[in-house]
């Protein structure tokens, strides 16, 4: 889905970008907090980019853990953009944009790490979205995916073999639990590595 597709009220699907704040809020709090911690172990100033941000929960988290990195963090939805921007801890400098996937507003070989969680479903075109991460990304960098367990992700397995930009370390996924009172384990964390050429 591109920037200009989605109407500016709306959080891109469907909700008002308020009601989705509360909704991650509420029922994802555990989620982006798992993230955040999960990334809170990066090397010191790592410039890092939120794909699909939403309203910033997982940024202002991780932003609160760790001010020494340089956050930013992206989406198609001009509202969500909006409530992210409100969102954002005073004096921790998170950049927040209206910005498409398959079109990321960084040069090539900027960026440490980008993240993305529960956005990659949404993604239209996964394979032109997975070279221009790629192309961001430092040599040795990471990209971390976070979305549904049962998401189907050839791309990214594409990415990581023969001649793909991503053979820096095999393919790793993971299980995520939701919240330590939840049972199931609806949610799973994709790595992978920008090889060094």
């Amino acid at each position: 889905m591109s920037a200009s597709a989605v109407p500016a009220e709306t959080g891109g699907m469907g909700i008002s970008a308020q009601t989705y704040d509360r909704f991650a809020r509420w029922a994802l709090r555990w989620f982006y907090r798992r993230v955040a911690e999960d990334l809170s172990v990066l090397p010191p100033a790592a410039k890092v980019l939120d794909i699909g941000c939403g309203t910033g929960v997982m940024l202002a988290g991780l932003a609160r853990r760790r001010p020494d990195l340089e956050l930013a963090g992206i989406d198609v939805a001009p509202g969500m953009i909006a409530v992210a921007r409100r969102n954002a801890p005073t004096g921790l400098g998170i950049e927040f944009g209206v910005g498409d996937v398959v079109a990321l507003p960084h040069a090539a070989s900027t960026l440490d790490v980008v993240v993305t969680t529960l956005s990659m479903h949404h993604w239209p075109d996964r394979r032109r979205a997975v070279a221009d991460i790629a192309r961001t990304l430092k040599p040795g960098g990471r990209l971390y995916v976070y979305d549904f367990r049962f998401t189907p992700a050839p791309e990214l397995t594409e990415a990581s073999t023969g001649d793909g930009p991503f053979t820096g370390a095999p393919l790793e996924r993971t299980h995520v639990p939701a919240a330590p009172w939840f049972p199931l384990r609806p949610f799973a964390r994709f790595s992978l590595v920008r090889d060094e050429n």
